[in-house]
């Protein structure tokens, strides 16, 4: 009975305190990677349950008979909690951090597709200040799934803070952290931006998938995925053979003077959420 004790107390110290001793080394350090990297892994999942709205749960199933959906969604977040702990060293603040910068959004989108069945993409982000003063104005609500994703990064948060204390020296972390770093901006940024992958890769399990609708072709990538892929279209492009010197002598060409009344012209312009069935309304 001792020796039970002295092995519980030893594997309570050890890891759950991670106070690491030479005898249980590399556990010590399998302990700690295994939950850092299964918390990014976790905060990825959270995000695709988050992401395909009000849309029917056969959407989020569909994710993980694509292998290649899913790991670009999850994909994300492992690396931002790998990279933020190399940096801070402490596990819970590096997942907390990463919980409000990739759940943040997931809910943002969330609440996006509920109201709109518009997604939340990357050019919003200009616009956000603009969403809060009118977000006012729905009916924010809070349901199940929004719940349990809250809980569930409140749990991790907590079981890291108390069972994975492990920090290693900035001498190991802080070259990983490089590295991590290289690769999301060099190979793994063109993998994102790929056009070509982008429209080759659906998830159109779900038989009522409108394969022409713009909204339900992001959603059925998820969303961590389409909205890094949508940041390249929130930034103007020049268009190929662009000069602005060619451009400044051809509009030098023109002179800036009021149109003729004979020439004018009326233009009326209905935005696309403006189409309705007036007839519901009795006008």
């Amino acid at each position: 009975m001792s020796k039970i004790r002295s092995a519980l107390k030893r594997f309570y110290s050890c890891f759950l305190f991670a106070k690491r001793t030479e005898d249980h080394k590399a556990l010590f350090i399998i302990w700690n990677l295994f939950f850092i990297a299964g918390s990014g892994v976790g905060l990825g999942v959270l995000s695709l349950m988050l992401s395909f709205g009000n849309y029917p749960w056969q959407m989020f199933g569909g994710y993980f008979s694509h292998p290649v959906i899913a790991l670009l969604n999850i994909l994300p977040p492992l690396l931002l909690v790998v990279f933020l702990y190399c940096l801070i060293g402490r596990a819970w603040i590096a997942y907390l951090i990463s919980a409000f910068l990739i759940l943040g959004p997931s809910v943002g989108n969330y609440y996006k597709l509920a109201f709109r069945d518009d997604p939340f993409i990357a050019a919003d982000l200009s616009d956000i200040a603009i969403g809060m003063k009118f977000g006012s104005r729905y009916g924010l609500f809070l349901n199940g799934r929004i719940v349990f994703c809250a809980v569930c990064a409140l749990a991790v948060t907590l079981f890291l803070a108390f069972f994975v204390r492990g920090r290693f020296k900035a001498r190991f972390r802080l070259p990983v952290a490089a590295i991590v770093l290289i690769v999301c901006v060099f190979p793994l940024r063109g993998v994102y931006e790929d056009k070509k992958l982008y429209s080759s890769i659906s998830n159109t399990d779900y038989p009522k998938a409108n394969v022409w609708s713009s909204t339900q072709q992001y959603v059925s990538k998820g969303f961590v995925y389409p909205f890094l892929h949508s940041i390249r279209d929130a930034v103007p492009q020049k268009p190929e053979g662009y000069s602005e010197d060619k451009a400044k002598e051809i509009l030098s060409a023109y002179t800036r003077e009021d149109i003729p009344e004979e020439r004018k012209v009326n233009l009326i312009c209905i935005q696309l959420e403006a189409f309705s069935d007036f007839s519901r309304m009795g006008v």
